[in-house]
């Protein structure tokens, strides 16, 4: 091999475990500590993890509905699993919630979701943070995340 083959080899072979690292960076001007930052995407379970969720804690969320009607929910993730859920200011219909396979399921007690479990994804897009259902329907924005 040439002289400078061996170079490249050597520079890519040290650089290697700098490569499999996330990149790290730099929160979008006046964005809220618990933002995500980055490229949109949608967050793996790794990652919802570390932002949403830490283990042992209460997580509080301040989620605007994409229906018609735009909701504000209340949310708050229990590390025992139970889920406080509520409408606006409305009584708490929650009844209990996990992470599969990287995204965020809740389920309601009365006739919210006929009381099935609605997963879905959360992703980040143009500096803002969604919870989407798996059917697609609506997009509901996060709006704030407190542990």
């Amino acid at each position: 091999m040439r002289r400078s083959a061996w170079t490249l080899v050597a520079t890519l072979t040290m650089c290697g475990g700098a490569l499999a690292q996330a990149p790290v960076c730099q929160p979008a001007p006046g964005a809220p500590e618990w933002m995500p930052c980055g490229i949109d995407r949608t967050l793996l379970e790794e990652e919802l993890r570390s932002v949403l969720l830490k283990a042992g804690r209460t997580t509080r969320l301040a989620i605007l509905g994409g229906g018609p009607s735009r909701p504000r929910y209340n949310i708050e993730l229990q590390p025992d699993g139970k889920l406080e859920l509520k409408i606006g200011e409305g009584s708490n219909i929650g009844r209990d919630w996990k992470v599969d396979t990287g995204a965020l399921c809740m389920r309601a007690y009365q006739n919210l979701w006929a009381g099935a479990w609605n997963c879905g994804t959360v992703f980040l897009q143009q500096g803002k943070l969604y919870w989407q259902d798996e059917h697609g329907n609506f997009r509901n924005q996060i709006l704030q995340v407190s542990r």
